[in-house]
């Protein structure tokens, strides 16, 4: 029998009105963002009220829920109040109006002056929109310094905080002194220029304490190692081999750019060096501090426990932790193996032959780097590749499972071991004719040089003659 006490006409249904000031106070300082607080202000005049009466305490409230942590709030602000006023200046100043002389790079106000100015609308909404790229960034660097396993991030709240921090730091140092697309190395005032953005940059680095040092040294690096794997992945759709992009300078792209490139498979090329790992080195080195104790450091500035440290390969059963590749972090192994790559672990000699590679590069998903695929999708290509290759039908396969975790070379290996075969049966899955097999397999030479004899066999089978 139900204990629930049955709804009358004469039940009074609470409003707002019968709620204090403090509790409304704190309703509206909960509120998730500030697109949440205008919507929810507009329902009531009370609220409304409220929030005229306390402006300051609640929309830092919910600004320090939009940047992820209070203690990240002043760098947070810091960097929007840069943003926004280099957009101003941008906007306002005509070239002919440059001071011909100006090439200083001026330090920007404190941390510790951003909370006493109030926050404008302006500056909410650009907190709200850098701290979902801090976020995103930050489920990246969980997968991949963290919790291979878990596609959200499992940083503790110890090791989340210096992300954060770590990361709008670097991002203001990145808009305070990147290379100005302006810059003309021919001028005669670019070497000027350039020593005096670098003592401003190094003034930037000394003044802050050790700690928070190696945390804005490992948001740097993370962003490094974001770049790379960028460039590896819109890498993918080019037909050649990847070449090494060796005048390339990571310190000067900071979180926004390299997430976007990350959103869109896009990869970025500075304009000119950057400046902040010279800046850091020689921040760090007036500590004093030797190298080992300078790398462990820089290593722990972040995260202080790997989940998984120990795994090994289920393949070859080499200890790697979370470089280990599998069902939860399938995606993110294109940032390390391009989709070109992946036909270089073809056998034989049909990496060269280009009437099996060019559609299987379709097949794979490169023609979709042209035309700026979302992350989605490619994430769903690979993912789906991977799973296929594994349950591919061959003798004596063994140890491969879908709940397996792999090392990078065990990968390659499955790729060398399965591909040919995975492309095979697709050809025929979509309607391809049954063709004659060349005697010669995968190792035909005559391939290469004969598109009529490459068209008119099949050469994904192997060698029956020749070199076996």
């Amino acid at each position: 029998m139900s204990n629930a006490v049955p709804f009358s006409s004469n039940t009074r249904v609470m409003s707002f009105s019968d709620l204090s000031e403090d509790v409304l106070d704190q309703i509206l300082r909960r509120l998730p963002d500030f697109k949440t607080l205008a919507a929810t202000i507009r329902t009531s005049k009370q609220l409304y009220g409220i929030l005229d009466a306390h402006p300051k305490s609640i929309t830092r409230k919910i600004a320090e829920t939009a940047c992820g942590h209070p203690g990240v709030l002043p760098a947070a602000l810091r960097l929007v109040r840069k943003v926004i006023k280099g957009n101003l200046e941008d906007d306002e100043t005509e070239p002919e109006d440059e001071d011909e002389n100006e090439i200083v790079v001026p330090q920007e106000p404190p941390e510790g002056e951003m909370l006493a100015v109030p926050l404008t609308r302006e500056e909410a909404q650009l907190l709200e929109e850098h701290g979902e790229v801090i976020r995103s960034m930050q489920d990246i660097y969980s997968r991949r310094h963290k919790d291979r396993m878990s596609s959200a991030s499992r940083l503790t709240p110890d090791e989340a905080l210096p992300f954060k921090r770590g990361m709008y730091r670097f991002w203001l140092f990145c808009e305070c002194y990147a290379p100005s697309e302006d810059d003309d190395r021919d001028d005669y005032r670019y070497d000027d220029r350039q020593a005096a953005r670098q003592r401003a940059a190094d003034e930037f680095l000394e003044l802050l304490p050790a700690d928070d040092l190696f945390e804005v040294g490992a948001a740097a690096a993370f962003c490094a190692e974001m770049h790379e794997c960028n460039y590896t992945a819109a890498n993918a759709a080019h037909n050649h081999p990847m070449i090494p992009n060796w005048h390339l300078d990571h310190s000067c792209l900071g979180p926004g750019s390299i997430m976007e490139d990350f959103e869109k498979l896009a990869i970025t090329q500075p304009e000119d060096s950057g400046l902040f790992w010279t800046s850091f080195e020689r921040a760090v080195t007036r500590l004093g501090l030797n190298q080992k104790t300078r790398d462990d450091r820089l290593a722990d500035a972040i995260t202080r426990e790997v989940v998984g440290a120990n795994d090994s390969c289920d393949r070859c059963h080499a200890v790697r932790g979370i470089d280990l590749w599998g069902a939860t972090n399938w995606p993110l192994i294109r940032g390390f193996i391009s989709l070109f790559e992946f036909t270089t672990l073809l056998p034989g000699h049909l990496p060269r032959n280009d009437i099996e590679t060019t559609p299987l590069l379709q097949r794979l998903g490169s023609e979709h780097y042209f035309r700026g695929t979302c992350r989605a999708e490619a994430d769903e290509i690979i993912t789906k590749l991977m799973e296929e290759m594994i349950e591919t039908d061959v003798d004596g396969g063994g140890t491969w499972t879908r709940d397996g975790w792999y090392c990078l070379d065990c990968v390659r290996e499955l790729f060398k071991e399965r591909l040919w075969r995975w492309w095979y049966a697709k050809k025929r899955e979509g309607g391809a004719p049954e063709m004659e097999n060349c005697w010669y397999g995968y190792n035909c030479r005559t391939m290469l040089h004969r598109r009529l004899h490459a068209s008119k066999l099949n050469h994904l089978c192997v060698p029956t003659r020749g070199e076996l």
